[in-house]
């Protein structure tokens, strides 16, 4: 596994944010490493180049931090985050298997929702994603994600800077 962040500023970033936008961008990291890029055998099966690649990069733009992360991996799983979804005995089974793409992306963020098969030191327990919200929220930012099956995955944060 690679990290490219040679579009990635972290001394553009206003100190007071830095603490918690590396909380932020590990528990991002690992979600991908954990969830996102598969293991060199599953990858070459794909067709894709063995080592996986998470991208991060970082812009100011009229007063709004944005950052970008992005891993090469397999993308959400829909099926598994319905199964867990459903584990979890939050909705009905109607109303999952209703979803739009947007609510099954934020039932990431759900606390106990995780597509891990096992726990690990890095994943499985189905705390950080909502986690990394609440964090984004304290910072009056945003996130938002966007996924291509089997593909990719990106996660978009966006902080005003002028709080």
């Amino acid at each position: 596994m690679a990290l490219d962040d040679q579009n990635f500023d972290f001394n553009a970033i206003p100190h007071p944010l830095k603490s918690l936008l590396k909380e932020i961008l590990i528990q991002l990291i690992r979600n991908s490493i954990a969830h996102g890029i598969e293991a060199p055998e599953e990858r070459i099966q794909k067709g894709k180049d063995p080592q996986g690649v998470i991208q991060l990069s970082s812009t100011i733009d009229k007063e709004i931090l944005q950052i970008t992360l992005m891993d090469d991996g397999r993308g959400l799983m829909p099926d598994k985050l319905k199964e867990r979804a459903l584990a979890l005995g939050k909705w009905s089974d109607d109303s999952i298997n209703n979803w739009t793409e947007q609510e099954l992306i934020a039932s990431i963020f759900v606390s106990g929702i995780s597509t891990a098969d096992a726990t690990s030191m890095i994943s499985g327990r189905g705390v950080g994603m909502d986690i990394v919200k609440e964090k984004i929220s304290q910072l009056k930012g945003k996130i938002s994600v966007s996924f291509e099956p089997e593909r990719s995955c990106t996660f978009v944060i966006k902080i005003p800077l002028n709080k």
